[in-house]
């Protein structure tokens, strides 16, 4: 029934585009044949106020993520009655967005922020249906799968359609966060085209994509809420100590020195190096770090390792403060470097090898599966070491760059069922 309706949706598209390809030659052509000069060319009535505003509609209400200006308690259900509009605008005429003269005459009287999804303005501002359909066809697509409402309403779905629109913004950030919503709106009003004439089945989309940041917000602070818990509770019951910075010197003296005495039990000479990655060859490849690249690789004493190639000469104070001050950290949880390799100006740090992966291929894997034990276990052991850093007797010691989003989630391993922190090119060193 899904692949059907996936089907249809893109023949029409298709269809949709044909038909209104000579359009896009003559974006305002279509404004001028339909609109009288005076009223709305949109099938909706103006935005309502607060008197005659439906009360139910209205609690229920999200702001799209902030894209709404806000202050007016019926500015979500106007838009929600804007977007529709828009959508059976688009399945007749081709184009996604109205000019500034048409736009001003449908938006009399509101102070929503609308009129920031304006044609002309620059980039997906004058993409038509064609455009969006060719252009943005992997978030088009990615859209009408997650967000089909015709058999669940659930809020599991809703939560998984807000993902993908999430993901979307993810994949269109290209520094401006104004071109970046006009791209996302462009792809939904596309979407919503091809059900232009069934409210029913647009309305739970809206509803849901409407309060995107109260269930992102949620999910977040329920994570946050227990990691910071799991801390408190495990810091309580370790007494305070004393602590001595864990780093003396400067690490700009040592980047211009590089001659310091590397521990001779983590000297690996740049042969076995080499030889362990098989000459660095892409089939090796397993991630690019802040620093450099990884590759997987094996020592002659058969011990599985990754290999960290330090690539730019900015990032060699990450080998420097590694392997001065990070080699003799140890704890379960963390990656534990077990090697270096200086050669000219080439620079290596041999990590043990997390075998099965980084967290975010088991998170989101059609293949592979976590259940919610394993996830409370994972969050345990990261907190674990996060809590051992903080408190390590030779001075605390700041990560720094754990990130929430899934892209990054690499930092976090999985290996015999011990969930590990890794990655340290951000990290500080603190007294206290």
């Amino acid at each position: 029934m899904k692949l059907r309706h996936r089907r249809s949706f893109f023949a029409s598209t298709v269809l949709l585009a044909i038909v209104f390809l000579h359009i896009s030659d003559n974006p305002d052509s279509v404004s001028a044949q339909e609109s009288d000069g005076s009223s709305c060319i949109l099938d909706i009535q103006p935005p309502a106020d607060d008197t005659s505003c439906d009360g139910d509609r209205r609690r229920q209400a999200g702001n799209w993520g902030g894209f709404i200006d806000g202050g007016d308690d019926c500015c979500t259900p106007a838009f929600d009655d804007y977007l529709f509009g828009l959508a059976r605008w688009a399945s007749q005429s081709g184009q996604v967005f109205l000019n500034s003269a048409d736009q001003s005459r449908c938006l009399t009287g509101t102070s929503c922020g609308f009129d920031k999804l304006t044609r002309g303005a620059s980039g997906c501002s004058s993409f038509t249906v064609a455009d969006v359909a060719y252009k943005l066809k992997p978030q088009l697509e990615s859209l009408d799968q997650g967000c089909n409402f015709t058999e669940d309403a659930s809020s599991q779905h809703c939560s998984r359609c807000s993902a993908k629109w999430e993901e979307i913004r993810a994949s269109l950030d290209h520094g401006s966060s104004s071109e970046t919503e006009l791209c996302r709106f462009a792809v939904l009003v596309t979407l919503t085209s091809n059900w232009a004439g069934s409210r029913d089945q647009v309305q739970p989309l809206y509803g849901c994509l409407s309060q995107e940041i109260l269930i992102v917000s949620l999910s977040v602070g329920g994570v946050a809420a227990i990691l910071v818990l799991l801390l408190w509770i495990m810091s309580r019951r370790k007494s305070q100590q004393t602590r001595s910075p864990a780093e003396s010197g400067s690490l700009r003296t040592a980047q211009k020195n590089l001659n310091f005495k590397q521990p001779n039990n983590l000297k690996i000479s740049i042969k076995e190096i080499y030889s362990a990655t098989n000459h660095l060859t892409e089939s090796n490849f397993i991630g690019q770090g802040i620093a450099g690249k990884v590759y997987k690789g094996k020592l002659s004493d058969g011990q599985a390792v990754a290999v960290k190639h330090i690539v730019s000469d900015g990032h060699v104070e990450t080998f420097v403060r590694e392997v001065t001050s990070l080699s003799h950290v140890k704890h379960p949880n963390l990656v534990a470097l077990t090697g270096c390799c200086k050669h000219e100006d080439e620079y290596f740090l041999v990590y043990e090898l997390c075998e099965n992966g980084n967290l975010s291929e088991w998170l989101y894997s059609k293949e592979r599966t976590l259940s919610w034990l394993q996830r409370i276990e994972i969050a345990i052991d990261c907190a674990r070491g996060l809590w051992f850093l903080h408190t390590y007797p030779g001075g605390c010691i700041v990560h720094r760059d754990i990130k929430a989003c899934p892209l990054f989630f690499s930092f976090l391993a999985l290996h015999r069922l011990v969930h590990r922190l890794s990655s340290f090119p951000h990290c500080v060193f603190c007294s206290q």
